[in-house]
């Protein structure tokens, strides 16, 4: 079976006790993934974020992109999806903190790639 591209939008929050969870409540996470189906894709995408110490809260949206879709991406998106084709996997944060008054801008940055580890 031939691999194909996956996204999801998952809600989740970080770790208890981790650096980020003093500031940062959730996030919304764009995370795309190189796999053979749906499900091992998603299964790939949880660990990428647990790997990362997030907890998945839920699993929001799901979806195997068509190229319509792919052509309409924004260039972060676009970045996003391309660094999955080369690496396997790759995810987006939109964060927000504990207080909404410490919103002062959005910060986009990039997980260091992961190799998963599962064999699920």
């Amino acid at each position: 079976m031939k691999s194909s591209l996956f996204c999801f939008n998952i809600l989740a929050a970080p770790a208890p006790k981790t650096e980020v969870a003093k500031t940062i409540a959730g996030a919304y996470v764009n995370v795309w993934v190189v796999a053979k189906t749906m499900d091992d894709a998603e299964i790939l995408a949880r660990d990428h974020l647990l790997s990362q110490s997030w907890l998945v809260t839920q699993v929001e949206i799901r979806f195997e992109p068509n190229p319509a879709q792919l052509a309409v991406l924004g260039p972060i998106e676009t970045a996003s999806y391309r660094k999955a084709q080369r690496q396997g996997i790759s995810a987006i944060f939109q964060a927000w903190p504990h207080r909404p008054e410490d919103v002062d801008g959005i910060e986009i940055c990039a997980l260091p790639p992961v190799t998963p580890t599962s064999q699920h």
